[in-house]
């Protein structure tokens, strides 16, 4: 048998997550990006999110 590369194994994995069963959470996940205005969202919640000097840097756009 012959071993197989980083990119081969790379593309088998990337191959099953295109052909798996799509789970209550994907379609929660997908129909909140649809529907929630993120933008508008983060500008509201970004002055009273932690900040870079107290402790750790966080962050908001992921």
């Amino acid at each position: 048998m012959k071993q197989q590369s980083l990119s081969m194994a790379a593309d088998q994995a990337y191959a099953f997550e295109q052909n798996r069963k799509h789970t209550r959470r994907d379609t929660i996940l997908a129909t909140m990006q649809t529907i929630v205005p993120w933008q508008e969202l983060c500008s509201v919640i970004e002055p009273h999110y932690r900040k870079a000097g107290n402790g750790l840097l966080i962050s908001m756009q992921t």
